[in-house]
């Protein structure tokens, strides 16, 4: 090869690779640091997070490249245990997005506003001293309520009527929107609510909820509530993005997802988590191994086709697998 030619070739890569770059950092908007995650733009958080795990599965999701970890009062110690990995990191607080949620009890065992006011600084207090920080990114409300149909339900749900349930979310709420104005929480969320929840809770809420995080996944996309949350604003975070055991079953007897799989050379899992975060739709995973947590991170290097896009749109539904009744309350 010529001089000449090789100036011009070296010439072509430049350009292409800074457009290339260029298109691919418009699309997806990566954090600029050196673990090359991807974020939401509109959320300003990243699209792949872990859920419920030990602190070395913490420590590891931490090594890769993990900063956004979401936790919940339920977990039992999984506070402290992200404390603790976040404190070991060494890494500043502010490149990480941490969510908690409510426990339902916060609803089901208080009697009045003031006792749930009351509840909730309590517990925003906890979670911050096991946190060791002092603010937390993304506060939500667990449960809208969890009807009788949930067989292992614990406490005053199984004798509270379901029109009980607005009134105890709204004094709930308005104990959140008090640790917002405390500058002790950034924004406000729910989590398993559906249409009628929200549409109560925005009715009277001062802060409009940022987010609603779901159980959502290829076989369970729940279209309408998704264009509902879209249209007022509201974020969806997805959770199981394989679903459960059944909807894992029908995935991989489905021959035609598995050829995607060979074609993108990726993953089941990749597949699932690239289908979500290529719409923007952020994804809590909860896995434990660190292979997983490896292949669950990289599912920002490729990009699905829009043809291929269709086809996973319309894979046919087969429902939640994580349903707790929250239906049955108003």
């Amino acid at each position: 090869m010529s001089r000449r030619a090789a100036c011009f070739k070296s010439l072509f890569l430049v350009i292409f690779g800074t457009l290339g770059l260029e298109y691919f950092n418009n699309s997806f908007n990566y954090v600029s640091d050196s673990t090359k995650e991807l974020i939401s733009q509109d959320l300003g958080m990243p699209l792949v997070g872990g859920g419920a795990m030990t602190q070395r599965s913490v420590e590891d999701a931490i090594k890769i490249g993990f900063r956004l970890f979401d936790s919940a009062e339920m977990y039992g110690e999984h506070h402290k245990i992200l404390g603790n990995a976040l404190k070991k990191s060494g890494i500043q607080r502010s490149r990480f997005y941490l969510i908690s949620k409510l426990k339902i009890e916060h609803l089901t065992e208080a009697q009045h506003q003031i006792s749930v006011t009351k509840r909730c600084a309590d517990s925003v207090t906890n979670i911050l001293k096991d946190l060791e920080t002092d603010y937390i990114d993304l506060l939500l409300i667990h449960w809208p309520g969890k009807g009788r149909s949930f067989k292992n339900c614990k406490g005053r749900c199984k004798i509270m009527k379901r029109s009980e349930w607005p009134e105890r979310r709204e004094w709930l709420w308005k104990a959140m929107e008090n640790e917002v104005f405390r500058g002790r929480v950034r924004n406000l969320g729910v989590s398993n609510f559906n249409i009628k929840h929200i549409e109560h809770l925005i009715s009277h809420a001062k802060i409009q909820p940022l987010v609603n995080q779901i159980e959502r996944h290829l076989l369970w996309q729940d279209t309408t509530l998704e264009r509902y949350c879209r249209d007022r604003g509201i974020h969806l975070v997805a959770y199981k993005p394989l679903g459960g055991k059944s909807t894992i079953a029908a995935l991989q007897n489905n021959m035609k997802l598995l050829n995607l799989n060979r074609k993108y050379n990726k993953t089941l899992s990749q597949i699932a988590l690239r289908w979500s975060t290529q719409r923007g739709i952020p994804v809590i995973t909860s896995s434990t191994s660190r292979i997983h947590l490896q292949e669950n991170f990289g599912t920002n290097d490729f990009i699905i086709s829009d043809e291929d896009m269709a086809f996973l749109d319309n894979l046919p539904q087969l429902g939640r697998t994580n349903y707790q009744g929250q239906d049955d309350v108003d």
